[in-house]
C-alpha cells in the first residue's frame, strides 16, 4: 500500500496550488494581450489604457510604425498617440509566440511578436516586430506596466 505521511500531502497540495496559480496567472497574461489585440483593432483607446496599470504606465512605438512614437506616459499621452495611431494606421494587429518570465507572483516580462496590418493598404501586412511588456498584478488582475515596441516595415504590393 502506497499511502503518505500527512506532512507529504500537505507539501505536494502546497507544490500543485502553487503550479496552478501560475498557470492561471500566465492564461491572465495570455488574455491581457489578446485583450490588447482586440482593443487596438476596434480602436478603442480607452479599453487599451483600461489595461494598463496607472498613470505611470508607459509605451514606447517605434518611430518608423507611429510617426509621433517614442517613449510616452501617463493617460492623457497615451490616448493621444493611441488615437492618432488608430485614425494613421487602421490598425489590425496579430500577436503570436508569447513569452513569459515570472520575477515573483506580481511582477513579469514579456516577449510578443507583432504582425500589423493596416487597413490604408488592404490589410497587407506593414510591419513585423516585437512587444517587450513588463507586467504588474494589481488585486486579481494582471496589466501592462509598459509597452515597447520595436518593429521593422515590410514592403507593401501597390494597390
Amino acid at each position: 500500500m502506497n499511502e503518505f505521511a500527512p506532512q507529504d500531502m500537505a507539501g505536494r497540495f502546497a507544490q500543485l496550488e502553487r503550479r496552478v496559480t501560475e498557470l492561471y496567472d500566465r492564461m491572465q497574461i495570455e488574455q491581457l494581450v489578446t485583450r490588447y489585440a482586440h482593443a487596438v483593432r476596434e480602436q478603442n483607446a480607452e479599453l487599451v489604457l483600461s489595461l494598463f496599470v496607472d498613470e505611470q504606465a508607459a509605451v514606447d512605438f517605434d518611430r518608423s510604425a507611429v510617426a509621433d512614437g517614442g517613449l510616452r506616459m501617463g493617460a492623457a499621452e497615451l490616448r493621444r498617440v493611441y488615437a492618432q495611431g488608430f485614425e494613421q494606421l487602421h490598425p489590425w494587429p496579430h500577436l503570436c509566440n508569447h513569452l513569459i518570465e515570472f520575477q515573483d507572483a506580481t511582477h513579469a516580462t514579456g516577449i510578443v511578436c507583432l504582425e500589423l496590418r493596416t487597413g490604408r493598404r488592404g490589410y497587407q501586412v506593414a510591419w513585423i516586430g516585437t512587444y517587450r511588456d513588463v507586467y504588474e498584478k494589481v488585486g486579481s488582475a494582471w496589466k501592462f506596466r509598459s509597452r515597447a515596441a520595436t518593429v521593422k516595415h515590410t514592403p507593401m504590393l501597390e494597390e
